[in-house]
């Protein structure tokens, strides 16, 4: 296992260069630029440090270090099997593609007041078999978390064009939501897929189907 320092582009399903990262966020830094991008004195550093920039690591750890957005992906051999985002409000999206290199799950993480980051939601996707589109989903599940165990269920079916929603009747045990904010270059904790047992999520609930396909309950 090993990190590129590189963006996933979704839409091309492939890990773009070293060059074209670094290109990518020098036109993003410049100074003027209309998105809010944090102070203007870190946003100059930036613009600065990026005409110079050697490699996709290099940006990455002053990004870390300033709360400005960064991308690492994850290697298993020459397997890549997941991307995280660091964004502009600081979140944390860890997100995992199959073997087409096709978005289908993502968690995100959210900086919270003790200094941890605790997961505030999952976005998958239910893809029909043996397909190999974006837009094959068969259904769009939402999950949505609170510290307080707080937790709500959103389903779009897209076969039947039926959307449902399912609010936990008891706090659910967030335990496992929580990671600590990690060191630069240490991401397993984030990338980790399977955090609940068979079942676990969905025992506080009552009306969900019994079939269930999550990833983390095969993994």
């Amino acid at each position: 296992m090993h990190y590129l320092y590189q963006m996933y582009n979704r839409g091309y399903r492939e890990i773009s260069s070293e060059e074209d990262t670094i290109g990518y966020y020098s036109r993003r830094y410049k100074p003027k630029y209309k998105e809010n991008l944090g102070p203007i004195p870190i946003q100059k550093q930036a613009h600065k440090l990026l005409k110079t920039c050697e490699s996709g690591e290099q940006w990455a750890k002053f990004a870390w270090e300033n709360g400005l957005r960064f991308e690492v992906c994850r290697m298993l051999g020459q397997e890549f099997n997941a991307a995280l985002v660091h964004d502009v409000v600081k979140d944390l999206t860890v997100c995992f593609v199959d073997e087409h290199i096709r978005l289908f799950m993502q968690y995100v993480f959210r900086p919270q007041p003790n200094g941890q980051y605790f997961m505030i939601g999952i976005l998958f996707f239910e893809f029909e078999p043996g397909s190999t589109g974006d837009n094959d989903d068969l259904k769009m599940w939402t999950y949505t978390f609170e510290p307080d165990g707080t937790t709500m269920i959103y389903e779009h079916d897209k076969v039947n064009n039926t959307k449902t929603t399912w609010k936990s009747k008891e706090p659910l045990n967030v335990a496992k939501n929580w990671e600590p904010r990690p060191a630069f270059d240490d991401w397993e904790g984030l990338f980790k897929m399977k955090r609940w047992e068979i079942g676990e999520l969905h025992e506080p609930f009552q009306g969900l189907p019994n079939e269930r396909r999550w990833p983390w309950e095969k993994v």
